[in-house]
């Protein structure tokens, strides 16, 4: 990528970057994406381990398929711009809000942060 942006100057033609990506690389909706996550910490003054694993698989969403990338790389953006539009609590602190700050409850609840629950939840 550093050779198309930078060496190549693509970065300044993005139309003919889009143009060679889109029609030399293939594209698949059959990709997965993978989430392990563990945890180590005390909880009641224990030891405690947790972890979470998922995967999310392409869909079809308002009528058009979308791969996992897609949904994942989206619906992580548009939590934090629905948690911002409702006014969410962490929002009147002001200054540099970032991801994590959002407890995963409400990050899990948002319309668009679905995607992350387990099926079996």
């Amino acid at each position: 990528m550093r050779t198309l942006l930078y060496d190549l100057r693509l970065a300044e033609r993005r139309d003919v970057l889009q143009d060679i990506l889109e029609n030399a690389l293939p594209t698949t909706g059959q990709d997965v994406v993978l989430i392990f996550v563990t945890v180590n910490g005390t909880q009641r003054g224990q030891l405690f381990e947790e972890s979470y694993a998922n995967k999310i698989y392409s869909q079809t969403i308002n009528g058009k398929v979308r791969n996992a990338i897609q949904i994942t790389t989206a619906a992580a953006v548009c939590v934090m711009l629905d948690l911002i539009r409702d006014e969410h609590s962490i929002m009147a602190e002001g200054g540099l809000i970032l991801q994590e700050d959002i407890s995963l409850d409400d990050f899990l609840g948002n319309r668009f942060g679905k995607c992350y629950r387990k099926k079996d939840d």
